[in-house]
């Protein structure tokens, strides 16, 4: 989705005589990607709408997300929570919840109408070698035989996902930090209206957040995203349907509705992990390729959205090409994206942390927090605009809102 984004992002650009190729392994109407696509859902911050919506691609979306009005913060076993409401923020919504396919697909036809982008889909890049001043591409497709079709580019961005092996191949370091956690994700069936609330739960095993999903066909759905250790995972995932529901019920309660049942689960592994450097002369990392965060605070894509909107904003103000693949345009990009990145891996770090301490003092202060933070409206309203992705770097993301 990031790779897709920023390539319509720049397609639009007034004037853009660029020309430019998007590779991608699968196209979303592809069988064989729906099962994961379908599972796998992304909670868009109120900044990634904005985003969408200067594409000209938010009202698709839109029709296929469902809003988050409100959102419950809470611990297991603690009186403290907090409750934020979008009114309260002069929003209609601090994000959207949205299937990651519907979003795939949107984008895809989109990218169908532009003329100035060649779509190579379904593709596998072989490999890509430096060759000063630029990067070359191997890329394997239905119609070409192995390497082939070499793509040489000023600029190389890899939006390819965390584990794809690429960047180390180029010699970038990626700096891991396991958490020896695991996400559970599937979506879950309840018995009454979401109402557009969010649900935030920190438990004894790990974070846990259901999301509203669309209503359809007289059923009222939840994505949920569950964080366990690693030595849980194999326990949880071998549960029937009806005692994985109750396992879950018994750890978020009844305040979202009695659990009905559960869709097919899947899993994946988590990891802070963060690129040195994300971006060099004649090559940029986009996404997970550059960072990929905890879910827990659900910033992981936004923040990526935001990296790609103003890496195209600053190819949008270029005087010639050849400044593409420059050392300045790259100095450009770093300083604008730092201290956002630095912000969002500090937050979302600092609440595993947080939370995941179980010593008794830390658990008391928990509790006092949340109930404080419910109690004073400059505190909310600063945790709300990290949750809409319009935070700091302030100036810049107060025009987005």
């Amino acid at each position: 989705m990031v790779g897709a984004s920023f390539a319509l992002a720049i397609s639009q650009i007034p004037g853009f005589q660029l020309k430019t190729r998007l590779v991608d392994a699968f196209h979303p109407t592809a069988a064989a990607n729906r099962l994961n696509s379908e599972l796998r859902t992304t909670a868009l911050s109120h900044s990634s709408r904005v985003i969408f919506e200067r594409l000209g691609i938010w009202q698709d979306i839109e029709k296929e997300a469902a809003p988050i009005r409100q959102i419950h913060v809470s611990e297991k076993g603690r009186w403290g929570a907090t409750r934020l409401k979008a009114t309260n923020s002069q929003v209609e919504a601090f994000g959207y919840v949205v299937h990651n396919l519907n979003v795939q697909k949107v984008l895809f036809q989109h990218l169908e109408k532009r003329q100035n982008i060649d779509l190579l889909i379904p593709a596998k890049i072989e490999d890509i070698s430096s060759e000063p001043p630029k990067f070359v591409t191997r890329v394997a497709t239905e119609k070409t035989e192995p390497n082939k079709l070499q793509l040489p580019a000023r600029l190389t961005v890899l939006a390819d996902g965390g584990r794809s092996g690429l960047p180390e191949r180029l010699g970038i370091t990626m700096q891991s930090k396991p958490y020896r956690q695991a996400a559970i994700v599937t979506n879950l069936i309840v018995d009454q209206d979401h109402q557009g609330v969010a649900y935030e739960r920190f438990t004894g095993s790990g974070a846990m957040a259901l999301l509203p999903l669309p209503n359809g066909r007289g059923l009222y759905r939840y994505a949920l995203v569950w964080t366990v250790p690693d030595i849980k995972l194999e326990s949880l995932l071998a549960l029937s349907d009806a005692e994985f529901c109750d396992r879950v019920q018994e750890s978020i309660g009844l305040r979202s509705g009695r659990i009905v049942s559960t869709e097919s689960r899947t899993s994946f592994p988590l990891t802070l992990q963060i690129a040195q450097p994300q971006a060099q002369p004649g090559l940029i990392l986009l996404g997970n390729a550059a960072h990929t965060l905890h879910p827990v605070a659900g910033q992981g894509f936004n923040l990526a959205l935001r990296d790609a909107a103003a890496l195209a904003d600053i190819v949008s103000h270029m005087i010639t090409t050849a400044e593409l693949g420059e050392e300045g345009l790259i100095k450009d990009y770093l300083q604008r994206q730092n201290t956002d990145q630095q912000r969002v891996v500090k937050a979302s770090d600092g609440l595993i942390k947080l939370f995941s301490n179980k010593h008794p003092a830390l658990r008391q202060g928990r509790m006092a927090g949340l109930i404080t933070l419910n109690l004073l409206p400059f505190a909310k309203q600063q945790f709300a605009e990290f949750a809409m992705g319009i935070g700091q770097p302030a100036a810049k993301w107060r025009e987005l809102s």
